[in-house]
């Protein structure tokens, strides 16, 4: 029987080539993405809709965060 994952993750990372290589990892672990590229932009969209789970990498103080 297989497990099936799922739940809504918002991404936040300012590097665009991190912020993808996580995308791409979480969704083959099975999990819906959202990305952001700022502490900013990812208030907003936490607050049209609370995520499962938040992965933030190290802020920065131009983020808002």
């Amino acid at each position: 029987m297989e497990n099936t994952i799922s739940g809504e993750i918002l991404i936040v990372e300012d590097d665009k080539d991190i912020n993808e290589l996580l995308a791409t990892a979480v969704k083959r672990a099975g999990y819906d993405i959202v990305q952001a590229w700022s502490g900013t932009e990812a208030a907003m969209l936490f607050s049209m809709k609370d995520k499962d789970c938040l992965l933030y990498t190290s802020p920065s103080p131009r983020d808002g965060l």
